[in-house]
């Protein structure tokens, strides 16, 4: 993936259905390539045809790692130090 990117790829390039890349790596349980995509720029809000973000696909599927590394985008709009970032989402959204 990071020879994709030296060539100078688009980290928001969607797939044939209309997916971001962020969203494929949420779907694809890969932490790693979502925070790779945050670093060269990839959009976190980005949503998929359907209009679930990144952050909702990570909440729905349990991806606790993707979800921490994600949350920090999004606006919480009352913090609360006993709430997972799983249920600052779901409160917000």
């Amino acid at each position: 993936m990071h020879a994709f990117f030296v060539k100078g790829a688009d980290p928001d390039t969607c797939d044939e259905a209309g997916r971001p890349a962020i969203i494929w790596a949420v779907a694809s349980g890969r932490p790693e390539i979502v925070q790779f995509l945050l670093e060269r720029g990839a959009d976190p809000t980005a949503t998929d045809p359907e209009g679930v973000t990144a952050l909702g696909l990570a909440t729905e599927r349990g991806e606790s790692k993707i979800i921490t590394t994600l949350a920090p985008f999004f606006k919480v709009i009352q913090p609360d130090p006993f709430f997972s970032p799983i249920m600052s989402h779901i409160m917000n959204n």
